[in-house]
């Protein structure tokens, strides 16, 4: 079994989740592993995407979460000089299990759609800054499954656990799909409800998933590759197709009492 994640060089949360995931992908010797990153969303340059992140989250919750990227590129750093065993970056997770980082234009370019078709079985999506066309998702032999934290059909598209916050939700969770050429659709594999409590803020929700996220995802694909359930239909007709949101969505949450970090 030969997988390609799909994914984004995000600071914070994924180098965790991956370094979780893989390690049990490798204990169970279910086969090898290749990576493609790409940039985070929207993220045309460092200073936008300053300027974006401070007007989201205000000056307080700003630093927070600044010092906390700091501070894995710190330890990211310790990793390269063997100071520290733990993953806090991309590029800690590919050296710690030697995991071959491929370099294509896009997913959906005809190379990457050629290299897929001959040599990976499945692609796993995890937070891809990239809408997957029919060519890439018909390509690997078991197609390509999505990782979404959100009990879909609700809460489709970017920054689900925030909208979830906002909108004062008891619950969210996490949705591992078969992906099809709409966005957060396709058929359900496995779905798992996350308790939303009250002093719960952005940042713990994430630290929520990543605890449950890499077995989850790890027990749909092995449900996927067995044809053990039978897979229903993700209907979106009662779904909201959820963009990034705005420095107005964000000060109505930090109003409401809601926190980033």
């Amino acid at each position: 079994m030969k997988i390609l994640i799909v994914t984004q060089n995000a600071p914070l949360y994924l180098p965790t989740f991956l370094e979780s995931f893989i390690k049990i992908w490798k204990e169970n010797d279910e086969g090898s592993i290749e990576i493609f990153i790409k940039p985070p969303y929207g993220q045309n340059s460092l200073y936008k995407e300053v300027v974006y992140r401070y007007k989201i989250y205000g000056t307080k919750a700003f630093l927070k979460i600044s010092s906390k990227i700091f501070k894995n590129f710190i330890l990211s750093n310790c990793y390269k000089l063997k100071f520290t065993k733990n993953c806090y970056s991309l590029s800690n997770v590919l050296k710690k299990f030697s995991i071959d980082r491929k370099n294509f234009e896009s997913i959906n370019s005809i190379d990457s759609v050629n290299y897929v078709k001959n040599n990976i079985d499945l692609i796993i999506s995890i937070a891809s800054p990239e809408i997957f066309k029919k060519e890439i998702l018909d390509a690997p032999k078991y197609g390509c499954i999505n990782y979404h934290t959100a009990l879909l059909p609700k809460y489709r598209g970017r920054q689900p656990l925030f909208w979830a916050l906002l909108n004062n939700e008891k619950t969210t969770g996490i949705t591992i799909h078969k992906m099809d050429e709409f966005i957060d659709k396709g058929e359900l594999i496995i779905q798992k409800k996350i308790n939303i409590d009250p002093q719960d803020s952005l940042d713990s929700l994430y630290i929520k998933t990543i605890e449950e996220g890499p077995n989850i995802l790890f027990d749909a694909i092995k449900n996927l590759i067995s044809n053990k359930n039978k897979l229903k239909s993700l209907k979106i007709n009662n779904g909201v197709l959820y963009k990034l949101p705005t420095p107005m969505d964000a000060k109505k949450f930090r109003k409401m009492g809601k926190r980033f970090i």
